[in-house]
């Protein structure tokens, strides 16, 4: 496992910030490739009535987009939320998107999203506050009014860049992003 200390500031690029070997906890079984395929390459995907790949998370076209931007960027994301949670087999749609940023990262990372037309969703002060999280920055998605994209400070979840781990993302399964790692799996005593 690669060396997750960085004391440059800077978030470290995916390779160095966790172990990519997770094959297990890649996507839903229905979505996990074929044992000739790695994780890197993008599994058959059959179109659906409503258009989306089969076994995809269903999103809003243009959070891929925002993940693009974000990753072309070199900001390491961590999946939140809904999407640790479809790969436990949750068959939520990806309504609000959450994404873990290293703190050190957030400002960059929502800066990147205002560039790419998601402008940033101001809450009340004295009402709403049940829908935000203290500390995220909120964009908005364009062509939609339900989807958010949140951008969550990585310390606010108490996880840590080591105990995640790199997967392709249930949404854009071609973008690499990281996953808080499952839980180990504890066995009766015999």
């Amino acid at each position: 496992m690669a060396d997750i200390e960085n004391n440059t500031g800077e978030s470290p690029p995916l390779s160095q910030s966790a172990h990519s070997g997770a094959d297990e906890y890649a996507l839903p079984s229905k979505v996990r490739p074929e044992p000739s395929q790695s994780l890197n390459q993008q599994p058959n995907q059959s179109k659906t009535g409503n258009d989306s790949a089969e076994g995809v998370q269903d999103h809003h076209p243009s959070v891929e987009r925002a993940l693009e931007a974000l990753t072309a960027a070199k900001i390491t994301v961590v999946e939140y939320g809904a999407q640790p949670l479809y790969r436990f087999g949750s068959q939520e749609p990806l309504v609000l998107v959450e994404w873990l940023i290293p703190d050190e990262s957030l400002i960059f990372a929502s800066q990147i999203l205002l560039e790419h037309d998601f402008p940033h969703i101001l809450f009340p002060t004295e009402h709403g506050l049940w829908d935000r999280v203290q500390g995220a920055l909120t964009h908005a998605v364009e062509g939609t009014e339900l989807t958010r994209i949140q951008l969550v400070p990585l310390s606010l979840s108490g996880l840590k860049l080591s105990e995640t781990i790199e997967v392709p993302s249930t949404f854009a399964p071609e973008l690499r992003i990281l996953s808080p790692k499952p839980p180990p799996i504890h066995a009766f005593p015999d």
